[in-house]
Order: structure tokens, then C-alpha cells, then sequence
């Protein structure tokens, strides 16, 4: 899961982890997601899944919550998750995560702001 520029590492991550990675990628606008191209393609190559969120325009914002993750990631719980984004959202992440049912130990985390 990856916010703003948090997306640099787990661009890397999305690529190159093993079996079956979801990512999910929130940002203010669609011209914030600078890096959606290189994500579809890695996505279409390895038949991975990739979601999509967008605070304007309005209908396109994911909710950071343990019910919408379960629902884009069923097994989200059996899963490691990897985070980057800025500090507040790491943070509400981390909870959303852990209301999800993950393990605190399986939620590896780094705060990435300019």
C-alpha cells in the first residue's frame, strides 16, 4: 500500500515480490499517480492486481479502512504488507490493517514524505 511519493519503493517491491501482490496506490489527483503506466504493465506481466484512489474527483477515493481492504483483499489477513506514504497515513494504514485482522508483525512500514 503506497500514498504519494510512497510509491517509488513499492513500485520496486511490486515487481519483484513473490506469488500473488496486490497493490494499492491513493493519491490526491490522477496526475499524482506519476508512475501508473510502469504499475499497469508489471501488473498486466505478472497477472497481478493493482487498485487505484483518488481524493478529487469525487467517486474515485478508496476508503483506508479494515472493510475495504478485506473486500479488495480477502485474505489480507494470511498476508505481509508492505507500507510508504507520508506519516498520518502510514499511520491510519498500519490501524486499517490491524481492524483487518493482519498481524502487527507482518506490517512493515516506512513514513516518506517531502
Amino acid at each position: 500500500m503506497a500514498a504519494g511519493v510512497g510509491i517509488t519503493p513499492l513500485r520496486a517491491l511490486f515487481e519483484t515480490l513473490p506469488e500473488d501482490p496486490v497493490l494499492i496506490h491513493w493519491a490526491r489527483r490522477p496526475e499524482d499517480l506519476v508512475l501508473r503506466h510502469e504499475i499497469d504493465t508489471v501488473a498486466a506481466r505478472r497477472g497481478a492486481r493493482v487498485y487505484y484512489s483518488v481524493s478529487h474527483p469525487a467517486g474515485y477515493r478508496l476508503a483506508l479502512d479494515a472493510e475495504t481492504l478485506r473486500g479488495l483483499v480477502p485474505d489480507v489477513a494470511r498476508r505481509v504488507c508492505y507500507l510508504c506514504g507520508p506519516p498520518d497515513w502510514t499511520s491510519a494504514a498500519q490501524a486499517a490493517l490491524r481492524a483487518a485482522g493482519v498481524p502487527a508483525h507482518r506490517i512493515h512500514h516506512e513514513s516518506f514524505a517531502l
